[in-house]
């Protein structure tokens, strides 16, 4: 709590049926090279940068979250199942330019849920994937206060929703 938390390297949790990883604290940076993966082969895990979904339960929340852009935050099933939650958060400020993804398995399984919001601002420049080959789509939840939407993101948001 009140700290400040980097990650430049690859952080990852392995298993079956995924893994977890958290990455909390006041300041959340994951720099360009970083990659953090919690996928399994049957079901993706979670990844959570910032806070959980919506910033609910009584997990640390930070006040500002930066992705940049060439981190990877991944949460697949790699063989049959669904993909995992992947989740960037901020009480207060949120840029991401970095990509996300919760794909289902190739074998079968819907994709997974995704969340880049910032519960004030949120500066998205980044890319999202949370596609099924032989399932449902996934989701991905854009969530600030206030969403400027300009040229530059039009084009981002076009790529997501394709």
């Amino acid at each position: 709590e009140g700290g400040r938390v980097s990650v430049d390297g690859a952080l990852t949790a392995s298993g079956a049926a995924g893994s977890s990883i958290a990455v909390l604290g006041d300041t959340v940076r994951v720099g360009a090279a970083a990659r953090l993966d919690a996928s399994g082969t049957t079901a993706g895990g979670s990844v959570h940068v910032g806070g959980a979904w919506q910033g609910g339960g009584d997990t640390y929340r930070a006040t500002t979250t930066t992705v940049e852009a060439g981190a990877t935050l991944a949460d697949n099933a790699t063989s049959l199942g669904a993909g995992g939650e992947v989740v960037v958060w901020s009480d207060g400020h949120t840029a991401f330019a970095g990509h996300v993804e919760a794909r289902g398995g190739a074998a079968g399984g819907d994709g997974g849920r995704l969340e880049v919001s910032g519960k004030q601002t949120l500066a998205f420049a980044g890319t999202a994937d949370a596609s099924a080959p032989t399932g449902a789509a996934g989701s991905l939840l854009l969530d600030p206060t206030d969403l400027t939407i300009g040229e530059a993101e039009a084009g981002v948001l076009a790529r997501v929703l394709r």
